[in-house]
């Protein structure tokens, strides 16, 4: 049952959560418990989720690249109990290839390309399937939609579970969800630290520490972070990072695990909007040129700080419950990619700001049972979302005027100075949001070697929109509601004849309605996105050594596609599109002393009919073109090898095929897009290991091929790669 109500008012009041309410349920959740805790003995034995963290943790210690599990479908689980495509990258092979950012960890997914922002997105920005993703990102399985560039310092492992998930997370897209995954408390006292420096002074640092606070309520403290000062092959673009993440653990492999933990990022760029493209035809080919200032800044503030309880009564049964609370603040001012240089004038990419906030509360109950003769793997649960946000655009008056020279302003005519952050009031949007969901799901095993999954979900939201001052975005009122409510499913069929292989046909569909990620079409009345995807795949343990291979076939249709991108006229870019696709990986060790992380993906895109700017039809000719950054191919292949005791050679390609940009618009006529070329870049690495010490070698696009990482949808600017650069690290371990 759909339900869809707006309406509009001057005055009216936002629907909140009762703050009463959520401190309640956390506190009968987590304070209900406490008494197991003081009831423990020191010897208490690890329950069966413990045992299966402790087999993981064997498994990603035995085998670097393959792992075995994943909890993105709320429960830790074998990979081949999940009926869906899942890439898990693990941290060995984040740290082979020198990988620092989630951007850089996603290149390591089949079918993922990477957008360039403009009028409305910055930070961390991809489509996956060919359908956009910055609105499914999440931390440990806790929603982080906002607008900034991530740092892997404090992640272990990142999940990509390509296809819709609604059912599992709410709102979201056809595409597939990212998790990453946070480095956690052990019970070792076991550290490192490391420091890297290479080409166009690149200087990075990092630590990772870990520490037993006392072993006989298993806790332990552990503390990441991170500093970073680097330019790059870029002229001008420069990267500054501070980070860090203290977490301490009660309970550790118990079965009352309490974690509570604290992240901190801060980045300040000097950010790239690339070059831009020829009408009809390519990038200006142009790997260094740079179009904006030395002044030119993107500022942004993660703080992230969580409480869970993970608590096992019985070897079958368990309760995760995690609440959150997420500040974000950013600023942003910046030049598009041009098409001329030297840059003598300014061309603004909407200079802006925002400040957001989140509280989470999530809890899920597993249960596993018998009825019969069937098994049964039981899941439910509710969450709780309560998100404000408030963005402004900033003052530009007079900056039409101003004149650069070498990327130096040489007269400054705006009327607050460049890079100033004074707001301009006719801009700014205010949002608060509240979601309440209600989901379950169970896997049944009806006959040996065959289960049957089913799913559903409820999600409530209700969100407020407001924009003071004489904004004009709602018209005369000034203001918007939005009541949606909207049910998500899940189903599938699994065949595991033995140990080693896994076969699967799954449908999900996903929704996303015109609030996600605060978008201002709320007052449009088009009903929400509907993604539907189905999939067939399989996935075989090859060897005993843990090599894998994971093979998908697939079909995801898109229903009233969003615009995200507030500067562009578009109300909804597609009434429906499509893509066909099919994907493969191999990962694990070929032998004891040879790895191999790879994928490859083919898909087709298409438009099957065009959407609307306003409530006027865009362009036929729209129909049948493939999709926007939706390149027909994808590959990426990455190797080690051992060749002596303390030595290890390494190196891999990275493939992407040709992407199509162009402009959504009402003007009837053909339609020429703007062509990115594909691209192969190869990487390679060596490594020394002796005792506590490591050195290693890293070189990035290792021929100094040109290309392209990301592009602009709609057509305007592509930002380069990296050049052929160095970077060599140092790490010691104690």
């Amino acid at each position: 049952m759909k339900k869809e109500s707006i309406n509009r008012r001057n005055q009216g009041q936002s629907h909140k959560i009762s703050k009463t309410t959520l401190g309640a349920a956390v506190a009968m959740i987590m304070v209900g418990t406490s008494q197991a805790v003081f009831s423990q003995s020191s010897n208490t034995q690890t329950k069966a989720m413990g045992q299966v963290e402790v087999k993981a943790k064997y498994d990603e210690e035995s085998n670097r690249y393959n792992r075995n599990y994943s909890n993105i479908g709320k429960i830790t689980q074998e990979i081949s109990d999940i009926p869906q495509a899942i890439t898990v990258i693990p941290e060995g092979l984040l740290e082979d290839q020198n990988a620092t950012t989630l951007k850089e960890g996603l290149r390591n997914v089949p079918g993922l390309t990477f957008n360039a922002g403009e009028g409305g997105r910055i930070g961390d920005n991809m489509n996956i399937r060919g359908f956009y993703s910055f609105g499914d990102l999440y931390v440990d399985g806790i929603r982080d939609t906002a607008q900034y560039n991530r740092d892997l310092f404090n992640v272990t492992q990142v999940d990509v579970l390509r296809g819709a998930a609604s059912m599992l997370f709410g709102r979201g897209q056809a595409g597939g969800v990212i998790n990453e995954v946070s480095k956690t408390p052990f019970l070792m006292n076991k550290s490192n630290v490391a420091v890297t420096a290479g080409s166009y002074d690149y200087y990075r640092g990092t630590a990772d520490m870990n520490t037993v606070l006392d072993a006989e309520t298993s806790t332990a403290f552990r503390l990441n972070a991170v500093a970073q000062d680097a330019k790059s092959s870029r002229d001008v673009v420069q990267n500054k990072t501070l980070g860090f993440a203290p977490t301490i653990s009660y309970g550790i492999g118990t079965n009352n695990q309490i974690s509570l933990s604290y992240y901190y990022l801060n980045t300040d760029n000097i950010p790239d909007y690339g070059v831009g493209i020829v009408r009809g035809g390519k990038p200006i080919n142009s790997a260094t040129l740079f179009s904006g200032t030395n002044q030119d800044y993107e500022k942004n503030t993660t703080q992230l700080t969580t409480l869970s309880q993970l608590y096992t009564f019985d070897k079958d049964t368990s309760l995760n419950t995690k609440i959150r609370y997420s500040a974000y603040d950013r600023s942003l001012w910046s030049n598009k990619g041009a098409l001329a240089f030297p840059v003598t004038a300014l061309g603004l990419a909407v200079p802006r700001g925002g400040e957001e906030s989140t509280t989470a509360f999530q809890s899920d109950f597993n249960k596993k049972f018998l009825t019969g003769s069937m098994g049964h793997e039981f899941l439910a649960g509710v969450e709780l979302y309560k998100e404000n946000a408030e963005r402004y655009n900033y003052d530009t008056t007079g900056c039409s005027a101003d004149v650069i020279r070498n990327n130096v302003i040489v007269r400054d005519a705006c009327k607050y100075g460049y890079g100033n952050q004074v707001r301009n009031p006719a801009t700014q949007v205010n949002y608060q949001g509240n979601t309440a969901a209600l989901y379950a799901q169970d896997m049944v095993e009806v006959i040996p070697e065959w289960k049957v999954l089913g799913g559903i979900r409820y999600d409530s939201l209700r969100a407020n929109y407001q924009a003071p001052g004489s904004a004009t975005t709602f018209g005369p009122s000034r203001q918007a509601n939005l009541n949606f409510g909207e049910q998500s499913y899940r189903a599938g069929l699994l065949h595991q004849p033995n140990l080693n292989a896994a076969y699967y046909l799954t449908w999900s569909d996903s929704f996303n309605p015109t609030a996600d990620l605060y978008q201002l079409s709320a007052g449009t009345g088009y009903p929400a996105e509907r993604s539907a995807v189905t999939e067939l795949g399989a996935k075989w343990n090859v060897t005993d050594d843990g090599l894998a291979v994971r093979a998908a076939l697939y079909q995801a249709v898109k229903r009233w596609e969003r615009n995200t991108d507030v500067t562009s006229s578009s109300s909804i870019d597609s009434v429906k599109r499509h893509t066909n696709g099919a994907e493969i990986e191999l990962t694990g060790n070929i032998t004891d002393k040879w790895d191999i992380f790879s994928g490859a993906a083919l898909m087709s895109s298409i438009i099957d009919e065009q959407g609307y700017s306003g409530t006027t039809r865009q362009n036929a000719n729209l129909v049948g073109m493939r999709a926007r950054n939706a390149p027909p191919w994808t590959y990426n292949i990455w190797t080690t090898y051992k060749v002596a005791q303390n030595w290890k050679v390494g190196g891999g390609v990275f493939g992407v095929g040709q992407r199509q940009v162009y402009g959504l618009t009402t003007t009837p006529g053909a339609i020429t897009a703007n062509q990115v070329p594909a691209y192969a870049r190869v990487d390679a690495m060596l490594q020394y290991d002796i005792k506590e010490y490591s050195l290693k070698l890293n070189v990035m696009n290792l021929f100094n091929t040109t290309n392209y990482e990301s592009v602009y949808v709609n057509g305007g600017f592509a930002i380069p790669g990296t050049l052929r650069s160095y970077q060599v690290q140092a790490v010691v371990r104690f």
